[in-house]
């Protein structure tokens, strides 16, 4: 009875988050039709632009350049190695490929995510038709961006947690193509998994000192990155807090209330990860996690990478959609609010606001639908905290 009721509890959780996306396209397409519109999934710049600047990037390296002279190059290093196969290629006929390759990158990523779950086949196929009407995959695949790389490494490390060698590597080259896998270092650490940190570490080391030169660059850059205080794109839930700022509080006027409001939200970020840390490590005391839990409670840490001002734009949004299937494991059972946290955070995450707003046009519901990604990104933040808190006051076996 307790395990059917678990699936059951699973189920729903796809059941809503799937429901919830197909009814605001069901609005976006009503919409349409009644204000005469064309309808606009994402936002259209130029077909494969992230990718194109990869390209250019690995360009750069074979004639010795260096990539970060370019201004929309800010990723680390190997990122800029990614396209070596397609230098010789024009742009549009590597922006088609790299297309058709992120469609299968993150495929794979999902698939790989579900091997190591127990899901039924209608969880298998919701999670599946996710990637195609989520919001942060069809951005993925429009702007050829590489976080569908990084997904599949990361979806491999995860699926590989207990062999401290492949998982060290593949978290450490995920580091090295995108700098927010980098929080899954505290999870391994409080499992004591201090080999696969070990050799995160000499991986990433090994690549600092043989692309040097290409390190220096990247950390000025990163530096002035971080100073931006919002970008339109930005995913993180610091976008909807320097809005709020500015309007309700006047943040523009006063040179220190941007620092201020940096400081805080930063030091809001070290809390709840100081809070998840503190659980999880009282957590582990009690008891031996085996290894569906040990992916699930290390994929939770994926929340934070949505949550980076600057650094993470709406297609990060796919190391959400990893972690989602972990939680949708039968053998998972999370506590009601911790549930609905999850639900609610992953629905505003994925809901094609961007779309809502090119397909409506109008000022007044622009500025408001363009807070929904954001305010999911809060959300998995509080997801975050009930779980920890929940796992620490009724033990590990919560989850089982």
């Amino acid at each position: 009875m307790l395990g059917s009721t678990i699936k059951n509890q699973a189920s729903d959780r796809l059941f809503y988050i799937t429901t919830l996306l197909c009814l605001s396209y069901a609005c976006i397409f009503i919409t349409s039709l009644f204000l005469q519109k064309e309808i606009y999934l994402v936002q259209f710049f130029h077909f494969g632009l992230d990718q194109i600047d990869f390209l250019h990037a690995s360009r750069d390296v074979i004639m010795h350049q260096d990539p970060y002279l370019r201004d929309r190059f800010v990723t680390p290093p190997l990122s800029a190695f990614i396209n070596f196969p397609l230098i010789s290629l024009d742009d549009y006929s590597a922006a088609v490929i790299f297309f058709i390759a992120n469609i299968i990158l993150s495929l794979g990523s999902i698939y790989i995510t579900q091997r190591a779950c127990e899901l039924v086949l209608t969880q298998r196929l919701a999670i599946m038709l996710l990637s195609f009407i989520s919001a942060p995959t069809l951005m993925l695949f429009e702007r050829g961006n590489i976080d569908g790389i990084v997904a599949i490494f990361v979806a491999v490390m995860l699926l590989q947690i207990r062999r401290p060698i492949i998982s060290g590597v593949l978290l450490g080259v995920a580091i090295l193509i995108k700098v927010y896998p980098l929080i899954l270092v505290f999870p391994l650490l409080i499992q004591k998994h201090y080999r696969a940190v070990i050799v995160c570490i000499a991986t990433i080391s090994i690549a600092f000192f043989a692309l040097t030169p290409l390190f220096v660059s990247f950390f000025s850059t990163l530096v002035s990155r971080v100073s931006l205080n919002r970008l339109s794109e930005n995913l993180s839930f610091f976008a909807v807090c320097f809005e709020v700022n500015q309007h309700l509080f006047a943040g523009g006027t006063s040179p220190f209330a941007g620092v201020i409001l940096k400081g805080t939200y930063y030091g809001s970020l070290f809390l709840i990860l100081a809070i998840g840390i503190w659980c999880d490590i009282n957590t582990a005391r009690r008891n031996s996690l085996l290894d569906y839990e040990a992916r699930a409670i290390t994929s939770s840490y994926l929340v934070f990478t949505v949550n980076i001002p600057g650094l993470v734009y709406l297609y990060t949004g796919i190391m959400v959609m990893i972690m989602l299937i972990y939680f949708c494991d039968t053998r998972i059972r999370l506590g009601r609010t911790t549930s609905r946290m999850l639900c609610i955070g992953c629905v505003l995450l994925f809901i094609p606001a961007r779309s809502f707003n090119l397909t409506v046009g109008t000022d007044n519901i622009s500025s408001v639908v363009n807070f929904l990604p954001p305010l999911g990104s809060a959300m998995l933040l509080a997801f975050f905290v009930c779980l920890k808190i929940e796992s620490l006051r009724k033990g590990i076996v919560k989850l089982r």
